[in-house]
């Protein structure tokens, strides 16, 4: 939304074009509120598209920063409970090689605990997956008698699995949490999981399990909310008893980024369709995704075609176009000018942050979109803390002021932004802006001698002083030094991604060296993105050269990414959770239902509870080899491959 609104009312130059009805802006200018540009696209989409509810991403961004934040609490906590064990327990080791199979010499099972995590692995559902085991070929002679390389030979067996669907639970035994469940490394980037699936099996532990923003919306409109959707169609009819089959929920996403067309195909979001018919047809939670610049693209289509049929009108043409008249559109305006003007002329739906009894107010849509900016850190206390619309998706700045909180009792005012500071190619760190948001590293030439500020990547640091207060700041007293206690990081671009992995197979996990792991010179939690500037820049973002004549300069990147960030800074705090007795939107109607005592909720256990975690979480897998991962071991035939 920020993107497509500096495409259209923000000028190169940083100020605003044509529209007096905003809240942000330069030079006296200003922009359209987002909830106004917001309720015009989804009217569009609804003519357009005969779309039927339209979701804001910061709703459903509450869901998977929630569920980031309970499952690093979690994880932490086990760690920490694990390290206080290694200390008593000196020598302490894990051999990852003993947890898994163990003599089973890749025998059948019905449980994912049978093999270790290193087990290349195919996910055919959300709840079945084939594990590939490579056992020796006791059947070739044996002996040396095979000349060197037949005694090496080994066969590829194929186990399919049925589970649960979410989290891996493999993921909770202790020989896993003991060497991964620090740091937790954000998940949300598909470009920067495939990667990791590929290249660095080591580092798949240490993936947040919870689903994407993306992922999460599918999960509530799809599982979560299905049955209030029927409701809603059975009052839109006048029909009762009328249901709403998965299947008939078509879901479609509109996100910065090309990779989100990956996630949306990975089997481990697709549920198997349940009509019975034994066929193995899956129902993905995530249908189509679109991304900005498509979305441009439709808008400047409608643009144009509403532009030639008021010229017809004009001209004395009887009646407006219908399906299959061909129209004069090439020589029409499909540029920014022509698209605000086309959106200024869509009514505007009223977004609600509830499922209603109703239909939308415009044209018979609902769109759906958070009504305050505080998040509920705690459904018990029902203390709430406030999301900033920052970095890509807020994951290390929520968690980090939910994790203080949660974990140390340390609150941390809204108001108090947090101490970036950058990370330099040397290590050291330089002061970040004042801005709660990790300040944008530009790329720098390595000075000789000494090494400076190259990238994005930031960090901040809990510190506990020496008389177990805490402090943002290190603050050194009586000649001690503060023990860091919570260590964040963002790391953006292919580089750091790089540097991130690096990192991570340095932490001793290799040799079983627990405390080494938890070393407070490493990360706790790490916000990771494959796009530098993260997904501000994401590469399905609108480019201002529209023809694409050229290739944009670094400067206009820069430039166009700055300019995306003070949109942001002007959408300002747009999330709200809130799992307190008196909420009653739709995220806390999940976790809560209609009522306190309601057990019927789609989470009543709670955030990172039993049903969250096979609802909002998924698994991840270490990808086999291509020999391995077609054919009759993989059971798919090579001609119907998909490369």
């Amino acid at each position: 939304l920020s993107d497509l609104i500096r495409h259209l009312y923000m000028s190169r130059d940083g100020s605003s074009n044509g529209s007096s009805n905003g809240s942000g802006g330069s030079g006296g200018k200003q922009f359209p509120s987002p909830d106004e540009v917001l309720g015009r696209i989804a009217t569009f989409l609804h003519e357009e598209f005969h779309a039927s509810m339209v979701i804001d991403g910061t709703l459903v961004q509450q869901l998977s920063l929630i569920e980031s934040a309970e499952e690093f609490c979690t994880r932490y906590n086990g760690m920490a409970a694990v390290v206080r064990k290694t200390k008593k327990d000196v020598g302490m080791a894990v051999d990852m090689d003993d947890y898994g199979v163990n003599g089973r010499n890749g025998s059948a099972s019905n449980t994912t605990t049978d093999f270790p995590m290193s087990t290349p692995s195919i996910a055919l559902s959300s709840t079945e997956t084939r594990f590939l085991i490579q056992k020796p070929d006791t059947d070739n002679g044996g002996g040396n008698g095979g000349g060197g390389i037949g005694n090496s030979k080994s066969t590829t067996e194929g186990i399919v699995v049925q589970h649960e669907p979410g989290r891996d639970t493999r993921l909770d035994q202790p020989e896993i949490m003991a060497t991964s469940s620090s740091p937790v490394v954000t998940s949300s980037c598909p470009g920067f999981v495939c990667y990791v699936e590929k290249t660095a099996p080591a580092v798949i532990p240490h993936l947040s399990t919870a689903k994407s923003p993306m992922a999460c919306s599918g999960t509530l409109v799809k599982h979560i909310m299905a049955s209030s959707l029927s409701s809603l169609q059975s009052q839109s009819r006048n029909r009762e008893n009328a249901t709403v089959p998965v299947a008939k929920i078509y879901h479609v996403a509109i996100m910065p980024c090309h990779d989100k067309k990956l996630e949306a195909g990975r089997k481990d979001l697709a549920w198997e369709s349940g009509d019975g018919g034994g066929d193995g047809d899956t129902e993905p939670d995530v249908d189509l995704v679109l991304t900005t610049s498509e979305l441009l693209t439709l808008l400047s289509d409608a643009a144009a075609v509403d532009s030639a049929s008021s010229s017809n009108v004009e001209t004395g043409s009887i009646g407006l176009p219908s399906v299959g008249d061909e129209m004069d559109v090439d020589n029409k305006n499909t540029g920014a000018d022509a698209v605000r003007s086309f959106l200024e002329r869509v009514a505007i739906t009223e977004p609600t942050d509830r499922m209603e009894n109703t239909l939308g107010a415009t044209g018979g849509v609902i769109l759906l979109a958070p009504m305050d900016s505080t998040v509920a850190a705690d459904s018990a206390t029902g203390q709430t803390e406030t999301v900033r619309m920052i970095g890509s998706g807020a994951y290390a700045e929520f968690c980090f002021r939910y994790a203080a909180r949660r974990l140390f009792e340390y609150n941390i005012a809204d108001e108090t932004p947090l101490p970036w500071k950058r990370v330099t190619r040397g290590g050291t760190v330089q002061e970040g802006s004042t801005n709660s948001a990790p300040a944008p590293i530009r790329r720098r030439r390595a000075a000789r001698g000494g090494s400076v500020a190259h990238s994005d990547m930031a960090e901040v640091v809990l510190y506990r002083l020496p008389d177990d207060s805490f402090s943002l700041q290190p603050q050194v007293l009586d000649g001690i030094q503060p023990q860091p206690v919570l260590k964040f990081a963002t790391a953006y671009g292919f580089k750091n991604v790089q540097l991130v992995l690096m990192k991570l197979g340095k932490r001793g996990e290799a040799s079983g060296d627990i405390a080494a792991a938890h070393s407070p010179e490493y990360y706790d939690f790490i916000e990771v993105m494959a796009c530098p500037s993260g997904c501000l820049n994401g590469g399905g973002q609108i480019r201002d050269d529209e023809k694409g004549a050229r290739r944009e300069t670094p400067v206009e990147t820069r430039q166009r990414v700055g300019q995306n960030r003070s949109v942001m800074n002007a959408i300002g705090l747009r999330t709200s959770v809130d799992h307190s007795a008196s909420a009653s939107n739709v995220v806390s109607t999940a976790y809560r239902g209609e009522s306190e005592s309601d057990k019927q909720a789609p989470l009543s256990s709670g955030p990172f509870g039993s049903e969250a975690r096979k609802l909002l979480h998924t698994r991840f897998h270490v990808v086999p080899k291509l020999e391995l991962s077609t054919g009759a071991t993989a059971g798919v035939a090579i001609d119907d491959t998909v490369w």
